[in-house]
C-alpha cells in the first residue's frame, strides 16, 4: 500500500504549498482590502508627478517672429520665450506650459529663448500677454508650470 515516506510526502506537500500560497497572498490581499500600499509599489509612480511650479514670476511681452526652436510664430500665437536655464538648449521646444495670472489660466507653447530673462521669468507673445493684461502695463507677475 503506502510506504511511510510516500504517505508523509502526500500529506506534507499539499500542506507546504498551501502555507506558502497563503503567506504570499495574505500580504497582497490584506493590503488590497485595507487600501495600504507598500513603498516599493509607490516608487515607480514618483516619476509621473507634475512638473515644477513657478510662483510670482516676471512675465513680459515681445513681438513673435523667427524663434530659437527653428520655426516662425505669428502675432496671434500664444507662445513664450523661456529663460536660458530652463530653455536648456531647446529641450522644452514646443512643450505646452500652463500660465496663470489674475484668475485666468491658459496653456501656451514654448518656442523661444529669452537670454535676458531671470531664472523662472517668461517673455510672452503680445497676444498672450494681452489676454492677461494690457501691453501698456509692460510687466506682470504670475505663475506657470510644465
Amino acid at each position: 500500500m503506502y510506504s511511510s515516506r510516500s504517505f508523509f510526502v502526500a500529506l506534507f506537500l499539499p500542506f507546504y504549498f498551501f502555507t506558502i500560497c497563503s503567506a504570499t497572498l495574505h500580504g497582497k490581499l490584506s493590503n488590497a482590502i485595507s487600501g495600504r500600499v507598500h513603498p516599493k509599489d509607490i516608487l515607480p509612480r514618483r516619476h509621473t508627478s507634475f512638473g515644477k511650479r513657478f510662483d510670482n514670476e516676471r512675465f513680459t511681452w515681445y513681438e513673435p517672429g523667427r524663434n530659437a526652436c527653428g520655426s516662425v510664430d505669428s502675432p496671434s500665437d500664444w507662445v513664450v520665450a523661456m529663460d536660458s536655464q530652463h530653455y536648456d538648449g531647446g529641450s522644452h521646444c514646443y512643450q505646452m506650459i500652463t500660465l496663470s495670472y489674475g484668475g485666468k489660466t491658459v496653456q501656451a507653447k514654448v518656442t523661444d529663448e529669452c537670454p535676458g530673462c531671470a531664472s523662472g521669468a517668461l517673455d510672452l507673445s503680445e497676444a498672450l500677454f494681452s489676454h492677461f493684461a494690457p501691453t501698456s502695463q509692460g510687466v506682470i507677475y504670475g505663475e506657470w508650470n510644465f
